[in-house]
């Protein structure tokens, strides 16, 4: 497999470098190959293959950073409570307000 990302990663940069050269040399070729034969049927398809798996790869990572980022928010702590959140009931941003304010007078009034 790794003879696969060393042909995708050499075609996609040599794709954009013979892009360059037949900007400015169309004709350029050695013998009877051209650069642009080797371009569109050796460098050309390495270089969508690898963008292909690029996308890919993307799509994963940005994935699992999700479900670290929710389970993370599922074990964080509470910076009024001091305690491990909780899963709660949805209910309105004011209830839930009030009872984070509630709990906070509570320890404040036990201080005292």
């Amino acid at each position: 497999i790794y003879w696969l990302f060393a042909y995708l990663c050499a075609g996609a940069e040599f794709t954009w470098i013979a892009l360059y050269v037949l900007h400015w040399a169309p004709d350029f070729g050695v013998g009877p190959i051209s650069l642009a034969f080797v371009t569109r049927y050796g460098f050309a398809p390495a270089c969508l293959m690898k963008n292909i798996v690029n996308l890919c790869q993307f799509a994963s990572a940005a994935q699992n950073l999700a479900i670290r980022d929710m389970q993370k928010r599922k074990n964080a702590v509470d910076p009024v409570l001091r305690t491990e959140r909780r899963a709660q009931p949805q209910g309105s941003a004011r209830r839930q307000n009030r009872g984070r304010a509630a709990a906070l007078g509570a320890r404040r009034a036990a201080k005292a």
